[in-house]
């Protein structure tokens, strides 16, 4: 926009912490994570009219800084909302990334012959459904703990220690024996196929309708994410990984839906358990 071009936020320009200062951009590769400055957390002056938020963007299986995303405005840019749609495009963009290598290296070494799908956005039982090849799927229930598992390890593509999935499954210090049993009873229910350790991963495509959402959400299809989106997260898990994911998808929605500023959407994002 003339504004960003008037205070050098073009492509090219050099607005890492180190030359600029503090932003919002700088910051976030510096600290590798989500920031949000405000008008006046900015060190430069010509940046001062404006608050953003901005999410580093890794590829999630080598941990290489792929980039940043960043969304500058005024105040809303720096509001909760804007940092949990960020988190969720920056999510969707690493998983999209993630994808694409899996495609690669299939292509690669075959089509392989298994691929499972995990539904979570209900208030029922979560289920996992196997499908090998072009066959119908064989579904079964999973237990809350495993379908917390899954969608961690969803979110990981490059994977998750037993230390790290303590962390993620529990606030009471669960230990990694603990983990590693849950992860052997874990691959009896779903399978040894899809399960890799050391660290513990799938290994098998896995798709889910909480992936849909994110995708809708990242490409602005807003109707689909509605559409897609039939209730929250694993709304019983108490897993702080789980429920921090949970709020972060609420939000995300929630701020798409209101800066659509369509009656209709609205009145459809009331009707999900996000809106109530």
């Amino acid at each position: 926009m003339p504004q960003g071009r008037g205070e050098n936020f073009l492509p090219g320009a050099d607005w890492s912490e180190r030359s600029a200062g503090t932003n919002a951009p700088g910051t976030a590769l510096v600290v590798d994570r989500e920031v949000q400055i405000r008008r006046w957390e900015h060190f430069s002056r010509v940046a001062q009219p404006w608050s953003c938020t901005a999410a580093p963007v890794r590829d999630p299986t080598t941990g290489e800084l792929l980039g940043v995303i960043d969304l500058t405005g005024h105040a809303d840019a720096a509001a909760p909302q804007t940092l949990a749609l960020l988190r969720a495009t920056a999510l969707a963009v690493g998983k999209y990334v993630a994808l694409q290598r899996l495609t690669q290296t299939a292509a690669e070494v075959g089509p392989s012959s298994y691929s499972a799908r995990l539904t979570v956005l209900t208030a029922r039982r979560p289920t996992w459904t196997v499908c090998r090849g072009a066959g119908a799927g064989q579904s079964v229930n999973l237990a809350p703990r495993h379908a917390d598992i899954l969608v961690l390890l969803m979110q990981h593509p490059e994977g998750l220690s037993a230390d790290h999935l303590a962390v993620l499954l529990d606030d009471n210090d669960l230990d990694a024996v603990s983990v590693r049993a849950e992860m052997s009873r874990l691959r009896r229910a779903i399978g040894a196929r899809f399960l890799g350790s050391k660290p513990y991963r799938l290994l098998e495509p896995v798709t889910s309708d909480l992936d849909g959402v994110l995708d809708a959400l990242a490409t602005g299809d807003i109707s689909r994410a509605l559409e897609l989106c039939s209730g929250p997260l694993l709304p019983n898990s108490p897993s702080p990984g789980i429920a921090r994911l949970r709020v972060e998808v609420c939000a995300a929605l929630r701020l798409a839906v209101i800066e659509a500023n369509d009656d209709a959407l609205l009145e459809r994002w009331r009707r999900t358990g996000h809106g109530s």
